[in-house]
C-alpha cells in the first residue's frame, strides 16, 4: 500500500513514500536529477559513505537504502550536531567541484548509521551559478551554528529549541540568550551576533556577487568555525557506577545476567532508556545487536557518542517526556513511539527515578513499556527493580519515605504482571538489586 511520508511535502523536486515497509523516493520531472548522476558526484559521495546508497527502480522512483532508525537534530548531542554540521559542508564544498551546490542546509537531511553521519537528502543538489552566494547559508546557521554555540556557552539543553522552531533557531533568538564571553570567538560574532544585525536591517543595495573561489573560502572558513568549537562535560553522571555502589563484584555479576536474558530474549533491535553512559549498550553492541540508546543527560549520550561504536544509534530522551509528533499539523516528525521498531526494551536502573523523582506509578510505568514495544509482538521487557534499602533510593526518598509506601517489589511484580509475564528474575549478587525477564502479554 502506497503511504506519502507526513514529513515529505515541503521539497518541490520529489518526496518520500512507503509502500509493503519499505521506503521509496519519487522524483518530479521538474527535477534535474540526472545533474546529479551524470556529474560523477553521486559516486563520490557514495564511494566517501557521505551520501545514502539508491537503487533507480524506475526513471521517477529511487529506493534508498534503509536507515536503521530515525532521531531528529533535537535529540542530538553536541557531538552529533557538530559532525552533521562538517558533514553538510565537507558535501557542499565536494559538490561545487563538481558544479553542483546545496539548496539547503537542514539539520533534517542528515541521518546516522553506525554512529556517523550520513546525507539522506538526494534531490538537495542543483546547478552552482557562477555569482551566487550559498542560499543556505541562514538555514545552517540557523540548524548548526546557534544550537552549537547555544551548547557549548549555555546549556546543552538549549538544544531542545530545534524541537520548537522546525527551521532553526532563530539568530536574533541565539544572539540574545549568548553571553558576551561568546563573542570573543570570531567565528560565534560573525555569524550569530553580526548575522543578526544585518539580517534586521532594511537594504535596497543589490546582492554582492560572490565567485567561485570565494565562495570556496568562505564555506572552508565556516567549516573551521565549526571545527574548533569543542564541548567540555561537566556531568557528573561518569561516577555513575561509584554513586550506585556497585561493587566490582555486583557490576560483573549484573553483566552477566543481563547478558544471559538478551540471549534469551533472542532480540536483534534494542531500546536502552536511560542507558547512562552506555555501558550495557555497547555490551550489547558487541555482541551483534542493534541499539537504540537514550538518556535524558546531554553529557551521558556525548560520551557515548565518542565511542564511535558501531551498531549503537545514540539519542537524548526524556523517559518521562519522550519526544512527541510535532511539525506541521503535529505529523511532520514522528513521535519516538511511531518511529521505535526493537523487539526489547532495556530499562536498568531507571524505575526509581520515574517512580520517585518523577511521581510516576507502576501502572504508567508498565504502559511505557508496553507502548514501547507496541510494533512487536511478545516484545521482551528487560528491567532491573532497586530495593526500597538501596542507598539510592534511601536518598531519594529522604524525609518523605511515607509518600513512596507503595513502592516495593511485591507491588512492582503485581502491576507489572497486569501486562508483561514474568520469564524470569536474578537478584544481583552483593546489591538490593533484582534483574527481571518479562514479555509483552
Amino acid at each position: 500500500m502506497f503511504q506519502r511520508n507526513d514529513a515529505s511535502f515541503r521539497d518541490p523536486g520529489g518526496f518520500v513514500f512507503s509502500r509493503d515497509g519499505k521506503i521509496y523516493r519519487r522524483v518530479f520531472d521538474t527535477y534535474n536529477y540526472g545533474l546529479l548522476m551524470n556529474s560523477g558526484l553521486y559516486k563520490t559521495l557514495v564511494d566517501k559513505g557521505w551520501l545514502v546508497e539508491h537503487t533507480e527502480m524506475s526513471k521517477n522512483t529511487l529506493s534508498p537504502i534503509s536507515i536503521p532508525f530515525i532521531t531528529y537534530p533535537y535529540e542530538w548531542c553536541f557531538g552529533q550536531i557538530k559532525d552533521a554540521a562538517l558533514l553538510t559542508l565537507d558535501i557542499c564544498l565536494e559538490a561545487i567541484q563538481y558544479g553542483l551546490i546545496l539548496k539547503d542546509a537542514s539539520a533534517y537531511n542528515i541521518q546516522f548509521m553506525n554512529n556517523r553521519p550520513v546525507f539522506i537528502d538526494t534531490l538537495s543538489f542543483v546547478e552552482y551559478v557562477d555569482g551566487c552566494p550559498w542560499e543556505a547559508y541562514k538555514q545552517f546557521c540557523q540548524h548548526f551554528i546557534a544550537p552549537l554555540a547555544l551548547a557549548k556557552y549555555c546549556d546543552p539543553r538549549l538544544i531542545l529549541l530545534l524541537r520548537e522552531f522546525m527551521d532553526g533557531i532563530p539568530i536574533d533568538l541565539a544572539s540574545s540568550m549568548l553571553p558576551m564571553r561568546a563573542y570573543l570567538n570570531l567565528g560565534i560574532a560573525i555569524h550569530i551576533k553580526l548575522h543578526s544585525i544585518g539580517q534586521n536591517r532594511v537594504t535596497t543595495r543589490p546582492a554582492v556577487k560572490i565567485g567561485k573561489a570565494q565562495l570556496v573560502a568562505f564555506l572552508r572558513s565556516l567549516r573551521s568555525v565549526v571545527s574548533k568549537m569543542k564541548y567540555r562535560v561537566r556531568s557528573s553522571s561518569v561516577d555513575y557506577h561509584e554513586f550506585s555502589n556497585y561493587s566490582d563484584q555486583s557490576s560483573l555479576n549484573k553483566r552477566i545476567i543481563v547478558d544471559k536474558f538478551l540471549r534469551c530474549a533472542r532480540s536483534e533491535k534494542i531500546f536502552d532508556i536511560g542507558c547512562n553512559t552506555g555501558e550495557f549498550s555497547v555490551e550489547a553492541s558487541s555482541q551483534g545487536y542493534h541499539v537504540i540508546s537514550a538518556d535524558y543527560d546531554h553529557d551521558c549520550i556525548e560520551l557515548l557518542y565518542r565511542t564511535k561504536r558501531k551498531r549503537i544509534y545514540p539519542m537524548v530522551l526524556d523517559a518521562s517526556s519522550p519526544s512527541p509528533s510535532v511539525g506541521w499539523m503535529c505529523m511532520e516528525r514522528s513521535s519516538i513511539f511511531h518511529r521505535l521498531n526493537v523487539d526489547t526494551v532495556m530499562a536498568l536502573a531507571l524505575i526509581h527515578h520515574l517512580s520517585i523523582k518523577n511521581n510516576v506509578p507502576f501502572e504508567e510505568s508498565s504502559r511505557l513499556f508496553a507502548l514501547l514495544l507496541g510494533k512487536t509482538v511478545e516484545g521482551a521487557l528487560l528491567i532491573e527493580f532497586v530495593l526500597p534499602e538501596d542507598p539510592s533510593v534511601v536518598m531519594l526518598t529522604r524525609d518523605r519515605s511515607d509518600l513512596y509506601e507503595w513502592y516495593n517489589q511485591e507491588k512492582f511484580e503485581e502491576i507489572f504482571s497486569r501486562r508483561f509475564t514474568i520469564i524470569d528474575r536474578e537478584p544481583i549478587i552483593d546489591s538490593p538489586r533484582v534483574v527481571y525477564l518479562m514479555r509483552l502479554v
